[in-house]
């Protein structure tokens, strides 16, 4: 297994400082973003100076995260995922993430959405297929996602034809919000990690509750993670904290929690 960490751990961070904090936490991978101040990966920086400067940290990106409202398919949106495969081929990523449309009503037709989704997997398969690059589908648990789990994200795979090309995202937040039971291995491949206090349980959490790893974690995240593991998931672990309370924390403190939740996880 390998252990990275996702940019918005740390989304203030200049670009090659975010490197260096993934290699002093001993990890060997990271995903940028697209979603941050700038809406650029690579903050502007020559692709070319980017790969030197993962190679000498000893870093591969997994992913770059994301194209947003995937399943709303348009041919802008096609080209906009052509651009960020551009700029995940430019320095040797894997994959791109795919978040779906999330802020449906509550009567909408999921069956519809589903066929939505099916057809722009369709639509963006010859492209991944071009680049030969995996696209990553991230289901988002809340109420008013578009696509909820990852069992509903495998069946618009498979009926898209282009299953060679696409991957799940086990996002432990999202599997806890959509109650889901099913964990699909073999067709996984990122896992994000995020830990949400216990005592929120009279609510639906938000990404502002999602911290680094907890004890006492409303998630059940190592349960989760033990779970992958033990279906024969050998891929990336990802952190990916959202909470303000840790993207405010000062360098130094975040990497002491970065490696105490390595430690508690999986050491």
């Amino acid at each position: 297994m390998q252990i990275g960490i996702n940019r918005i751990i740390a989304p203030s961070l200049p670009l090659f400082d975010f490197f260096s904090l993934a290699q002093r936490c001993g990890c060997s991978i990271i995903e940028l973003r697209n979603d941050l101040k700038n809406q650029h990966p690579f903050e502007g920086k020559n692709p070319e100076e980017v790969r030197d400067l993962l190679a000498k940290h000893r870093l591969k990106v997994a992913a770059i995260n994301a194209l947003q409202r995937f399943n709303e398919y348009t041919e802008a949106k096609k080209e906009e995922l052509r651009s960020l495969l551009d700029y995940a081929k430019s320095i040797r990523a894997d994959a791109i993430v795919l978040c779906p449309v999330n802020g449906i009503e509550r009567n909408a037709d999921r069956a519809a959405w589903l066929e939505r989704t099916t057809q722009a997997l369709f639509q963006y398969g010859p492209l991944f297929e071009e680049y030969g690059l995996y696209g990553y589908v991230e289901p988002l648990g809340f109420r008013a996602s578009s696509l909820r789990t990852k069992a509903e994200a495998l069946k618009a795979i498979e009926a898209s034809g282009y299953e060679r090309w696409y991957r799940l995202v086990h996002d432990t937040f999202h599997h806890h919000l959509a109650d889901e039971q099913e964990y699909f291995a073999s067709m996984t491949g990122l896992v994000h990690l995020s830990s949400v206090a216990a005592g929120l349980r009279h609510t639906e959490p938000t990404d502002a509750d999602r911290t680094l790893f907890l004890e006492d974690d409303l998630l059940a995240t190592r349960e989760q993670a033990q779970t992958l593991v033990n279906s024969g998931y050998r891929g990336i672990f990802s952190f990916e904290p959202f909470s303000p309370a840790v993207q405010h924390l000062d360098i130094e403190s975040v990497e002491t929690e970065l490696k105490k939740s390595i430690t508690l996880l999986f050491r």
